[in-house]
């Protein structure tokens, strides 16, 4: 049976020891394993694809791969760097060692569904080595509120990437609710030379001086701690792409009753039309990017469009 992924996944479901002979390192998922609010661990795997029924009948929708211990992610990621500048005539002068670029899903975000548009888009990425970031998302508008909950737990859990991934030349790509997961894991453990914010489903004044020093509550220095992730010295900035008319973030401002990042984006020139400026320590860190003519009027899901991969590839350090 064919690979649905064959590169690197970082995952915060949980994953199943299901060893075989010839595979020992064998774990198996599902998108149907329950999410924990209490998560504390991600893991690293490739060769992902489904699990084959004895009898020949279709899926379940069990998954297997191959878990990676932390020093095997790095010589993957160069073996499958030198396989790619072997066989590309074009690439013959590039480092073995690529930058790697974290893509954090949304909100209903399927494994199997999601690792296969990751297969679909990642040659449009000349310059970084994509790793798609799987955490457990109930789907469906019902599930909204507990996949809040989850990318909270999702969040605290891939901070345990930090020994693996060290060293690494990393920026992050975060869709939608994706972000909810990025304001959860942010530490200043972790550099990213660039921190892309596509389509941001969270609170759209949270790098807003009245909301960063409004009370003393931890989560209001979110922000604060995205920005402290960004690598010194590198010229990185956190990147936040919105559209105007996005229909989706629409109904999230009404059941969250709260303008969304991703819809109303901030000033450039660090003041909202409120008259709310953005916190003086965050403002020189911020692009902002107006997408709202550079997609369908309403659309949600442009991390992927074309123009989109420009841009983060325009902005490799």
């Amino acid at each position: 049976m064919s690979y649905i992924y064959e590169s690197i996944v970082l995952t915060s479901i949980d994953v199943e020891d299901s060893p075989t002979p010839d595979s020992p390192n064998r774990v198996v998922f599902s998108a149907s394993t329950p999410g924990s609010r209490d998560d504390t661990t991600a893991t690293f795997i490739h060769k992902v694809k489904d699990v084959a029924n004895d009898d020949g009948s279709p899926p379940s929708g069990l998954l297997e791969a191959v878990k990676l211990l932390p020093g095997e992610v790095q010589k993957v990621i160069d073996g499958e760097s030198s396989d790619e500048i072997e066989r590309s005539t074009s690439k013959k002068d590039e480092d073995v060692h690529r930058k790697i670029l974290f893509s954090v899903h949304g909100f209903a975000g399927d494994p199997r569904g999601y690792l296969l548009q990751i297969k679909w888009v990642e040659e449009r990425f000349q310059k970084f080595k994509l790793i798609p970031v799987l955490w457990p998302s109930a789907g469906m508008m019902v599930g909204y509120f507990r996949d809040r909950a989850l990318s909270k737990a999702a969040g605290k859990a891939f901070q345990s990437i930090a020994a693996p991934t060290e060293g690494f030349s990393k920026s992050i790509l975060c869709h939608s609710m994706g972000n909810r997961v990025l304001r959860n894991f942010a530490n200043s453990e972790h550099k990213f030379e660039n921190i892309f914010m596509v389509a941001p489903d969270v609170d759209g004044k949270m790098f807003n001086q009245s909301y960063i020093e409004g009370g003393k509550q931890e989560w209001r220095k979110d922000g604060m701690r995205i920005k402290d992730m960004l690598a010194p010295n590198k010229g990185g900035k956190i990147h936040i792409l919105y559209n105007k008319n996005d229909s989706d973030l629409l109904l999230s401002t009404i059941i969250n009753m709260k303008s969304r990042l991703g819809r109303e984006g901030v000033s450039v020139d660090g003041c909202c039309c409120s008259g709310d400026k953005l916190h003086d320590d965050v403002e020189s860190s911020i692009n902002t990017v107006d997408w709202t003519n550079s997609s369908p009027s309403s659309s949600h899901n442009y991390q992927f469009d074309w123009g989109a991969v420009a841009y983060y590839e325009s902005h490799y350090v």
